[in-house]
């Protein structure tokens, strides 16, 4: 078992980032329109509409990466990594097509950036030889685990 000291720093920023998201969600569905201007963005009724959907799924992701086991969050990890790189690829179309005050993309871009650059920092490094690039158990953990306390002689 891993412990919390054992643990990179790179899966302490990742618990980090899930409270982020629950902070800023929770944020963002109680006041959405001094979430916008946080962003830099003027809030209109549509914006207002759409803060609190992305606050919703905030807090969604931050919560089913809390809750679920350590050895488990392989998956909410992956989910919030694809929801971070799609959002900072859509801050760079937008910085690129300049339809969205510069100020504004710059600063959600660099919030969903940093978290989509540690999420993949994390793929890159498996906490142990028992965790896979993925964060699924490894062949040979899976091997040993089955295997553990049996005399077969294909284990």
């Amino acid at each position: 078992m891993i412990t919390d000291t054992d643990r990179p720093a790179v899966d302490k920023a990742l618990v980090g980032m899930a409270v982020g998201r629950i902070v800023l969600g929770a944020l963002a569905l109680a006041a959405p329109r001094a979430t916008a201007r946080l962003f830099r963005i003027s809030p209109k009724p549509d914006l207002t509409y759409m803060t609190r959907i992305f606050g919703g799924r905030a807090i969604a992701l931050g919560l089913g990466y809390l809750t679920e086991p350590a050895a488990h969050r392989a998956r909410w990890h992956r989910l919030g990594l694809f929801v971070d790189t799609s959002d900072t690829l859509s801050a760079l179309a937008h910085l690129r097509r300049r339809d969205i005050p510069r100020p504004a993309v710059l600063a959600a871009g660099a919030l969903t950036g940093t978290y989509m650059a540690i999420g993949a920092l994390r793929l890159a490094r498996p906490t142990s030889p028992r965790v896979g690039a993925l964060g699924t158990p490894s062949r040979a953990f899976r091997h040993t685990t089955r295997c553990a306390g049996t005399r077969d002689s294909v284990c």
